[in-house]
Parts: C-alpha cells; sequence; structure tokens
C-alpha cells in the first residue's frame, strides 16, 4: 500500500503530484519504504522502543528532503492519521501538534500548508524547551 501517495487538498492531485510545479514525486513513493514509514510488527505495541526510535528517525531523513513535505504533513494532520510517519512527523508528534494546536490556534484552517508549517515549526521549539527543561529537573545520576 503506497499510502503516502494518497495527498489531496488544494493545489495537490489526488496522485499526490503538486499542481503548481512539474510532477513533484515523494521520497517514499514506489522505493519499499512501508516498513521504514510504518514499522513491520503487526501489533506496534510489540516494537521494541530503540527499533521504533531508529525507524522513525530514518523516515524523518527521508522526509526532510522530501519536496512534498508540508502537503503530506498538512494532510496527516487534517486527517489526524494515526499510524506511519507522515511529513516529518510521528503519530504521537501529530496527536501532540494537534493538542496544542487547538487549544491554542481554534480559527486557524488546516488546509492552509504554509501557515501549519510555520505551526509546526513554532510547536517543536516549545516542545524541545519542554524536554530540556523536564531533563534539567531530573537528578543528574539519572541521566
Amino acid at each position: 500500500m503506497e499510502a503516502h501517495s494518497l495527498i489531496s487538498g488544494p493545489g495537490v492531485q489526488s496522485e499526490g503530484i503538486h499542481q503548481t510545479s512539474k510532477k513533484l514525486i515523494p521520497n517514499c513513493k514506489g522505493k519499499g519504504f512501508t516498513d521504514l514509514f510504518y514499522g513491520d510488527y503487526y501489533d506496534l505495541r510489540e516494537e521494541p522502543q530503540d527499533e521504533k526510535l531508529e525507524r522513525e528517525t530514518k523516515a524523518k531523513e527521508v522526509c526532510s528532503t522530501c519536496p512534498l513535505i508540508k502537503p503530506c504533513r498538512t494532510f496527516a494532520l487534517r486527517k489526524e492519521e494515526d499510524y506511519g510517519v507522515w511529513g516529518g512527523m510521528t503519530p504521537g508528534e501529530r496527536r501532540e501538534f494537534l493538542k496544542w494546536y487547538k487549544t491554542y490556534y481554534p480559527n486557524v484552517s488546516l488546509w492552509d500548508e504554509d501557515r501549519i508549517d510555520k505551526l509546526v515549526d513554532r510547536w517543536k521549539k516549545r516542545h524541545r524547551k519542554k524536554q530540556t527543561k523536564a531533563e534539567s529537573t531530573i537528578p543528574r545520576r539519572f541521566h
């Protein structure tokens, strides 16, 4: 299943090619990345945490250079996609972002890719600060 090729919405055709450009193809399309983006465990709760982190990091690297990262991420956020790395975000990151977004920006449309991209950047900065602050409150012997 090529789930990442199902991007749709304003400015994007159903086969995942941006209308305003010359046939942009997602980095993940047709390259056998399904296990990388979704994991190869039938029950994802059984996937060892270190394998999951490594897999998601590699998938994010593929996304980082993709010409369609914005529409892909916007699609996953609009659909509240529960599985897989989409637009460089894991399911957990998307859930956390949407919770933050709905609290602080309830009137901003999820159809505005550029605005959502800026909000994701803002959220990531806040998220990193919270993680750093939480880590600094843990006694040194537990690091």
